[in-house]
């Protein structure tokens, strides 16, 4: 591997000299000559030299590196989000480590993952609270911003990146009281996270806010798995006053409820109406084509980038990392697609 005393050896010049050149800098002396300058550069491109990132970010203190850390890294949600996240990166001339965690609640071995290579930054989504408390312990001495994505477990610290599920619930439930349904019944995820906990919430408010009841066997959770889902599906469409309309917290739960329904005979939209939450690429492929919840999922990557980029280089011009608070909302809005009608009774 070609070194800078190689280019300084053919260039005719110091290493110090050289190092000057190719990180943009000048010595106290003096300008570097211009033709100096170019010859340096030429013998570098010559010999097929590359700066090595993770030294000069040891020397100077400032890695132009950022860590996702996630669960899941091959779900849809989180690639979305993740692609939007290296391509705002990379538009700022930073790269994204990619850390997969084992466990949402503390994974021990990627934050030190983290520390060994001094990132700049952190992204990460739908960690608890502890093991965001014990994030934040280990990165905060070191000057290490992070953003947390897709949670209700608000902080009083770091960059807060959601979307606005409260109205997406309110939109979904608009939606099918407008189309005459008043037996609405409910999929969420799981008990006690993050993003559940205020869908949860979200569609109970919804459904009081338009004066509809809630009965407990109208109220399901089914960890994001779809054949939870169905199983919660089959339940519920065998009751005597069986739903007409299912809203489920994620899309990937629905095709559990589409499966339940083809299983008893019923068709959609026509016998039961279903609306889903995300927006994700199976919702326009699916038979019928999918009403959902659209979030913004490449933004939320994009829009963590842009925020711990601003942190740091507020840091660079005034010492200390920012750490206060910072919480975002990102719009949600109604799909409308195939998935809905009129309530058959």
């Amino acid at each position: 591997m070609t070194t800078m005393r190689d280019v300084a050896q053919k260039a005719g010049v110091s290493s110090t000299t050289v190092s000057l050149v190719l990180n943009g800098r000048q010595p106290m002396g003096g300008p570097i000559s211009v033709e100096t300058q170019e010859r340096v550069w030429a013998v570098a491109r010559e010999l097929g030299y590359r700066r090595n990132g993770l030294v000069q970010a040891v020397v100077s203190g400032h890695n132009r590196t950022l860590g996702f850390l996630a669960q899941h890294l091959h779900y849809e949600f989180i690639s979305r989000v993740m692609v939007g996240a290296i391509e705002e990166a990379r538009a700022a001339g930073y790269s994204v480590l990619v850390i997969p965690l084992h466990s949402n609640r503390l994974d021990r071995e990627a934050i030190e993952t983290c520390l060994e290579m001094r990132l700049a930054g952190l992204i990460t989504l739908d960690m608890t609270q502890d093991a965001l408390a014990y994030l934040h312990s280990e990165m905060r001495p070191h000057g290490v911003p992070i953003a947390f994505l897709d949670t209700s477990f608000r902080q009083d610290w770091g960059i807060h990146i959601t979307s606005d599920d409260e109205r997406g619930c309110h939109l979904a439930i608009d939606h099918l009281v407008q189309l005459g349904h008043k037996r609405i019944a409910f999929i969420g995820g799981e008990v006690g996270r993050g993003m559940a906990i205020s869908r949860d919430q979200a569609f109970r408010d919804a459904m009081a806010f338009h004066g509809l009841e809630v009965p407990a066997h109208y109220f399901r959770h089914a960890q994001w798995k779809p054949s939870r889902a169905q199983q919660c599906a089959l339940e519920m469409l065998q009751l005597p006053e069986r739903p007409t309309a299912i809203f489920c917290a994620s899309d990937g739960m629905v095709i559990g409820v589409q499966r339940a329904a083809r299983q008893l005979s019923l068709q959609m939209p026509r016998d039961l109406s279903v609306v889903g939450f995300a927006n994700l690429w199976i919702a326009d492929m699916a038979d019928p084509a999918l009403t959902t919840i659209n979030q913004p999922k490449d933004e939320m990557g994009r829009t963590a980038v842009r925020l711990l980029l601003d942190k740091l280089k507020a840091s660079r011009e005034g010492g200390e990392i920012d750490d206060r608070a910072t919480d975002v909302l990102l719009p949600t809005e109604l799909v409308v697609r195939d998935s809905t009608a009129v309530a058959p009774f």
